[in-house]
């Protein structure tokens, strides 16, 4: 794993594993997707909560109610973009190299 910044992280490919970091401290994993100008860019979360699949927040938010007072399973969709917005210019970026994804594979293989 590294650490950059966001000029460099801009630089890198679609589809980066990062997460935004603040001195010893990583937000949600997520997918780099397109860049938006020279300072945003697009990017997949990797979290159940964001990734919960249904048209609207409505829809998403019944979903949630169902689980919690039923125990119900919902679908997730991780072909779900969101735009980050946030122009911090001193923003940096934890970025998941292959050696990193690579033993995150074989964790879910063994507990899953």
């Amino acid at each position: 794993m590294k650490i950059v910044d966001l000029k460099t992280f801009l630089s890198l490919p679609n589809g980066t594993i990062f997460q935004k970091y603040a001195p010893h401290f990583g937000e949600v994993i997520a997918i780099k997707r397109e860049n938006v100008g020279e300072r945003d860019f697009w990017y997949t979360s990797i979290d159940g909560m964001s990734a919960t699949k249904g048209d609207c927040e409505n829809e998403i938010f019944y979903q949630h109610e169902i689980a919690l007072r039923q125990g119900a399973s919902f679908d997730l969709d991780f072909n779900v973009w969101s735009r980050d917005g946030c122009f911090n210019d001193d923003q940096l970026f934890l970025i998941w190299e292959r050696k990193d994804v690579e033993a995150l594979k074989a964790l879910l293989d063994e507990v899953s």
